[in-house]
């Protein structure tokens, strides 16, 4: 008996942290997309994009930074938008991908919230799309070479 009450209570503080950080998350998401830009639309000074990756980033897209963590390079890139809109602008990242020669899959969206998709090819990684600020969404590639 102690143990099934021990299952219980587990199952139970798991599922309960899960909603918890959802709604953190979320609100975190929609608080973002109503605070004013400000020094976040400009990008790093002298960013470019990595030596080599084959990939150009799409019209309409800003770089911002560009990461490295081993051999992944995260790239960060924003674009006018709202919360609305980031499913569309997912699978317009996963289409302007296919046209660069990858293939690409959209593979999640909580809409209004963020949209993810998978790549491979030249190059293997994800992305996300999720807002930024007041009237900006933010778009990070991860390039796991």
């Amino acid at each position: 008996m102690k143990i099934i009450v021990a299952l219980v209570v587990v199952a139970a503080v798991a599922i309960g942290g899960f909603f918890v950080f959802e709604y953190f998350d979320h609100r975190d998401k929609v608080q973002a997309a109503k605070r004013a830009c400000g020094s976040s639309l400009v990008p790093t000074p002298g960013v470019a994009l990595p030596a080599g990756l084959a990939f150009t980033l799409p019209s309409g897209q800003t770089l911002l930074s560009v990461a490295k963590q081993g051999k992944t390079e995260i790239i960060f890139a924003i674009t006018p938008g709202n919360r609305q809109d980031l499913v569309t602008l997912r699978d317009k990242v996963v289409s302007d991908l296919k046209g660069q020669g990858y293939t690409a899959s959209a593979t999640d969206q909580e809409p209004t919230y963020e949209a993810e998709g998978q790549f491979s090819g030249k190059a293997s990684g994800t992305i996300q799309v999720q807002p930024e600020c007041e009237g900006y969404n933010r778009i990070r590639y991860k390039f796991n070479l």
